[in-house]
C-alpha cells in the first residue's frame, strides 16, 4: 500500500491547541480585568483626595477669617464673619442608596463621598474629623476609604 500525503491537524492537535488558546485568552482577560479594576480605584481615590484638600482648605480660609466663635458639632460648623458662614452635611437618596454632601454657603464642597463630618473647638482651634468613601462607579467592591482625623487649624489671632 500506498502511504497518502495527508494535509491538515488531527482531532487531537486541534484540542490541543484550541485549550491553548482558551487559557491564554482567560489569562489575558483576568489580567487586563484586575488592571481596569486597579484604574477605576485610583480614579475613586484621586477624586476623594481632591475633594478631601477642597474641603480642608476652604475650612481653613473660614476659620482663619472669622471674627468670632465658631459653632461646632456633629454635621456642622458654623463660622461667624461680616456674614455667617456655615459647613452643613445633606442627606439625600439616589438610586444607589443613600449619599452625603457637605455643602459650604450653598456650595457642593465634597459630593457623594462624605462618611462623617465631626467638629469641635475650644479657645484657640478646632479640630476636624471627616472621613471620605470613595465610589466606584462600576464595580461596587473596589470602593476606598480616607480620614481626614484631627486636623488642627488655629484660629486668628483676635489681639
Amino acid at each position: 500500500m500506498k502511504a497518502r500525503c495527508q494535509q491538515g491537524f488531527t482531532v487531537i492537535e486541534l484540542m490541543v491547541g484550541t485549550i491553548a488558546a482558551a487559557v491564554l485568552a482567560l489569562t489575558i482577560g483576568s489580567i487586563l480585568a484586575y488592571v481596569y479594576k486597579g484604574w477605576i480605584r485610583n480614579m475613586a481615590l484621586a477624586e476623594m483626595e481632591r475633594d478631601a484638600a477642597v474641603a480642608v482648605h476652604s475650612l481653613d480660609v473660614a476659620v482663619r477669617g472669622s471674627s468670632s466663635v465658631v459653632v461646632a458639632g456633629v454635621d456642622i460648623l458654623q463660622v461667624s464673619n461680616t456674614t455667617l458662614r456655615v459647613f452643613t452635611v445633606h442627606n439625600r437618596s439616589t438610586p444607589e442608596g443613600p449619599r452625603r454632601d457637605l455643602i459650604y454657603n450653598g456650595i457642593a464642597v465634597v459630593t457623594n463621598q462624605l462618611g462623617s463630618f465631626v467638629t469641635s473647638n475650644n479657645a484657640d482651634s478646632v479640630w476636624v474629623t471627616m472621613s471620605l468613601n470613595g465610589i466606584d462607579k462600576f464595580n461596587k467592591d473596589t470602593g476606598v476609604r480616607m480620614g481626614v482625623t484631627n486636623r488642627c487649624i488655629l484660629m486668628r489671632n483676635l489681639q
